[in-house]
Protein backbone atom coordinates (compact mmCIF):
# COMPACT_ATOMS: atom_id res chain seq x y z
CA UNK A 1 0.00 0.00 0.00
CA UNK A 2 2.84 2.32 1.03
CA UNK A 3 4.66 1.51 -2.10
CA UNK A 4 1.52 1.80 -4.53
CA UNK A 5 1.29 -2.07 -4.95
CA UNK A 6 -0.14 -5.17 -3.18
CA UNK A 7 2.21 -7.77 -2.27
CA UNK A 8 2.15 -10.54 -4.96
CA UNK A 9 2.51 -14.37 -5.13
CA UNK A 10 -0.52 -15.34 -3.56
CA UNK A 11 -0.14 -12.93 -0.81
CA UNK A 12 -3.65 -11.08 -0.45
CA UNK A 13 -5.13 -14.46 -0.70
CA UNK A 14 -2.82 -16.20 1.36
CA UNK A 15 -3.24 -14.05 4.19
CA UNK A 16 -7.18 -13.57 3.95
CA UNK A 17 -7.04 -17.53 4.18
CA UNK A 18 -4.44 -17.21 7.17
CA UNK A 19 -6.74 -14.45 9.57
CA UNK A 20 -10.17 -13.89 7.84
CA UNK A 21 -11.07 -11.18 4.86
CA UNK A 22 -11.93 -8.72 7.35
CA UNK A 23 -8.51 -8.82 9.37
CA UNK A 24 -6.20 -9.30 5.37
CA UNK A 25 -8.55 -6.12 4.61
CA UNK A 26 -7.63 -4.09 7.66
CA UNK A 27 -3.43 -5.62 7.49
CA UNK A 28 -3.57 -4.90 3.80
CA UNK A 29 -4.78 -1.32 3.63
CA UNK A 30 -3.21 0.26 6.23
CA UNK A 31 0.24 -1.28 5.25
CA UNK A 32 0.93 -1.65 8.72
CA UNK A 33 3.43 -4.11 10.33
CA UNK A 34 2.98 -6.64 12.73
CA UNK A 35 4.97 -7.70 15.64
CA UNK A 36 5.44 -10.98 16.64
CA UNK A 37 3.51 -11.37 19.68
CA UNK A 38 0.58 -10.28 17.43
CA UNK A 39 1.27 -12.88 14.76
CA UNK A 40 1.03 -15.17 16.85
CA UNK A 41 -2.32 -13.84 18.29
CA UNK A 42 -3.79 -13.54 15.11
CA UNK A 43 -3.06 -17.61 14.19
CA UNK A 44 0.06 -16.73 11.66
CA UNK A 45 2.42 -17.90 13.42
CA UNK A 46 2.24 -21.32 15.97
CA UNK A 47 5.06 -20.26 18.16
CA UNK A 48 7.07 -16.93 19.61
CA UNK A 49 10.64 -17.58 21.26
CA UNK A 50 13.12 -15.90 22.22
CA UNK A 51 16.15 -15.57 19.35
CA UNK A 52 18.22 -17.36 21.81
CA UNK A 53 15.61 -20.81 22.03
CA UNK A 54 14.15 -20.29 18.16
CA UNK A 55 16.44 -23.30 16.74
CA UNK A 56 16.33 -25.25 20.14
CA UNK A 57 12.45 -25.04 20.13
CA UNK A 58 12.28 -25.53 15.99
CA UNK A 59 14.55 -28.72 16.51
CA UNK A 60 12.68 -29.66 19.24
CA UNK A 61 9.62 -29.96 17.52
CA UNK A 62 10.92 -31.17 14.04
CA UNK A 63 12.56 -34.17 16.52
CA UNK A 64 8.91 -34.64 17.64
CA UNK A 65 7.35 -34.69 14.30
CA UNK A 66 9.85 -36.98 12.84
CA UNK A 67 9.22 -39.48 15.56
CA UNK A 68 6.04 -40.05 13.87
CA UNK A 69 5.29 -42.61 11.00
CA UNK A 70 6.40 -40.72 8.32
CA UNK A 71 3.56 -42.01 5.41
CA UNK A 72 0.65 -40.85 8.30
CA UNK A 73 2.73 -37.23 8.70
CA UNK A 74 2.58 -37.21 4.76
CA UNK A 75 -1.25 -38.32 4.82
CA UNK A 76 -2.04 -35.68 7.21
CA UNK A 77 -0.14 -32.75 5.54
CA UNK A 78 -1.87 -34.34 1.92
CA UNK A 79 -5.29 -34.16 4.19
CA UNK A 80 -5.24 -30.45 5.27
CA UNK A 81 -2.98 -28.72 2.17
CA UNK A 82 -5.81 -30.55 -0.11
CA UNK A 83 -8.87 -30.31 1.71
CA UNK A 84 -8.69 -26.64 2.87
CA UNK A 85 -9.98 -25.38 0.10
CA UNK A 86 -12.52 -28.33 -0.45
CA UNK A 87 -16.68 -28.41 0.31
CA UNK A 88 -16.57 -30.39 3.55
CA UNK A 89 -17.59 -33.11 1.80
CA UNK A 90 -15.16 -33.65 -0.62
CA UNK A 91 -12.24 -32.46 2.02
CA UNK A 92 -13.92 -35.39 4.16
CA UNK A 93 -13.34 -38.24 1.33
CA UNK A 94 -10.01 -36.93 0.99
CA UNK A 95 -9.25 -37.52 4.52
CA UNK A 96 -11.04 -41.24 4.17
CA UNK A 97 -8.77 -41.47 1.17
CA UNK A 98 -5.26 -40.98 3.24
CA UNK A 99 -6.79 -43.30 6.13
CA UNK A 100 -7.43 -45.87 3.74
CA UNK A 101 -3.94 -46.05 2.44
CA UNK A 102 -2.78 -45.83 5.80
CA UNK A 103 -4.51 -48.76 7.26
CA UNK A 104 -2.90 -51.40 5.43
CA UNK A 105 0.81 -49.94 6.47
CA UNK A 106 3.45 -52.23 8.39
CA UNK A 107 3.46 -48.45 10.63
CA UNK A 108 0.05 -48.58 11.48
CA UNK A 109 0.44 -52.28 12.20
CA UNK A 110 3.49 -51.12 14.21
CA UNK A 111 1.96 -47.95 15.82
CA UNK A 112 -1.20 -50.18 17.28
CA UNK A 113 1.52 -53.07 18.31
CA UNK A 114 3.57 -50.26 20.01
CA UNK A 115 0.32 -48.83 21.96
CA UNK A 116 -1.07 -52.23 22.91
CA UNK A 117 2.43 -53.66 23.90
CA UNK A 118 3.17 -49.73 25.79
CA UNK A 119 6.20 -49.11 24.22
CA UNK A 120 7.64 -46.82 22.00
CA UNK A 121 6.72 -47.29 18.01
CA UNK A 122 9.58 -48.26 15.26
CA UNK A 123 8.12 -46.83 12.40
CA UNK A 124 10.14 -47.47 9.15
CA UNK A 125 7.80 -46.10 6.50
CA UNK A 126 6.44 -49.08 4.85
Amino acid sequence: MKLGFIPGIGGPTLLARAVGPRMALELLTTGRPIGAEEALAKGLVNHVYPSDRLLDEAMALARQIAANAPLAVKAAKRAVRGGQHLASAEAMALELEEYGRLFVTADRREGVAAFNAKRSPAFRGE
